[in-house]
């Protein structure tokens, strides 16, 4: 089948049948374009328009292969929704039968670009041209005639004065503020532009810090389970500052986590390493040292308890020293003091903290100085208990 077969199967179904004795003048030659443009934009609506000739029933306009359907009407209106080149035909139907040959103009669909650009920043009170603070739509017309959309965000500085907030420097290290130089430890109110963008002029005000040991200290945190070594920690170290730390322990022993578990004594060394405010390739170090040394119990006990009036029966329980500060130690040499936990209260009964023994020994995180009561629990079921002198 033709495709000019299928186009009068496609009028006969439409409902048209020629009548002899009604032809007028014979359409017979192309429709003439009179009006719609070749250039448009992705997104836009066009008419396009023919010169109406004597004899036409109707027009088949078609893009493409798609052939939409009859119009007795001269014109056509088309959304254009992709970026493509088209072919826009259109032929006629006579009166007497016939038909027309078809006409064809090449349309190019062109995109519209969106460009979303870097938000501007300005500064109170200022304005980016005269655009106060918000969101823009600007349309910048190409040479194909279509619009570029850019979405421009202005954004407001507030205006001043601004906290730095507080910088750190190592012994002989020095901070640069837009050329000035600030090594003295002390607080400062500048007025100078903003070191980052935007450049606004405002009143600053920050505070220089020297890094020292005096800053920093290495602080043990008792173990949460009963049967875990107490840890070493870093403690006192400025806030947004990022060291790098290094222990070292007995034997030589070396990390660079944030903590290690100590055994029962030894000594351990903590490095901690700042970088320079203003050359990060450089840095300071601070050394501290912390010797994990539990007392030596005493020999005797030469003043006999309740329980034990002529200290025949050996040495009561003993607990040293006293008074405590961040340890204290167990001796009882009748007793078996493996997997003994212990409890500490205050003199209003409330519960201060617990723990268990280690080599007879407890790391006590120093709660206020006072006289507290230690009961402790032998694995056999023994209770016994004492005060606790902590200062």
């Amino acid at each position: 089948m033709t495709f000019y077969t299928q186009r009068f199967l496609f009028l006969a179904a439409f409902g048209w049948i020629a009548m002899p004795g009604l032809a007028q003048d014979p359409c017979d030659t192309a429709p003439v374009f009179a009006s719609g443009p070749t250039l448009v934009c992705s997104g836009s609506s066009s008419t396009y328009t023919v010169i109406e000739e004597p004899g036409v029933a109707f027009y088949v306009w078609s893009i493409g292969n798609t052939f939409y359907p009859p119009s007795l009407d001269p014109f056509i209106e088309f959304e254009w929704n992709t970026p493509a080149n088209e072919q826009l035909c259109v032929f006629a139907f006579c009166t007497d039968g016939s038909e027309t040959p078809q006409n064809c103009i090449d349309i190019e669909v062109y995109a519209i670009d969106v460009i979303d650009p870097e938000p501007r920043l300005v500064c109170a009170p200022d304005t980016f041209g005269a655009n106060a603070p918000g969101e823009y739509l600007i349309h910048l017309v190409t040479p194909e005639g279509c619009d570029s959309i850019i979405t421009l965000t202005v954004t407001l500085f507030p205006e001043g004065p601004v906290d730095l907030g507080t910088i750190y420097l190592c012994e002989g290290d020095q901070w640069e503020l837009n050329g000035d130089i600030y090594a003295d430890p002390g607080s400062y109110t500048v007025e100078d532009y903003l070191p980052f963008s935007p450049w606004c002029y405002r009143e600053m005000t920050f505070r220089i810090e020297p890094i020292s040991a005096s800053l920093v200290s290495i602080q043990s945190i008792p173990a949460k389970q009963k049967t875990a070594l107490p840890k070493l920690v870093p403690a006192g170290i400025p806030p947004g500052l990022t060291p790098e730390f290094t222990w070292t322990g007995p034997n030589g022993y070396v990390s660079t986590q944030m903590s290690i578990h100590p055994p029962a004594e030894g000594e351990y060394c903590l490095e901690i390493r700042f970088p320079f405010q203003s050359d990060p390739v450089q840095s300071c170090s601070i050394h501290l040292c912390q010797v994990v040394d539990f007392p030596e119990p005493p020999e005797t006990n030469d003043t006999p308890g309740e329980a034990d009036p002529d200290g025949s029966d050996g040495m009561k329980p003993w607990i040293y020293p006293q008074p405590a500060s961040d340890q204290f130690c167990i001796a009882w040499p009748q007793a078996d003091l493996h997997n003994a936990t212990w409890t500490l209260y205050n003199r209003w009964g409330s519960l201060v903290q617990q723990g268990s023994l280690d080599h007879g020994c407890a790391a006590l995180v120093p709660p206020a100085p006072d006289v507290y009561a230690l009961v402790l629990v032998l694995e056999n079921g023994t209770v016994w208990s004492t005060p606790l002198t902590v200062q």
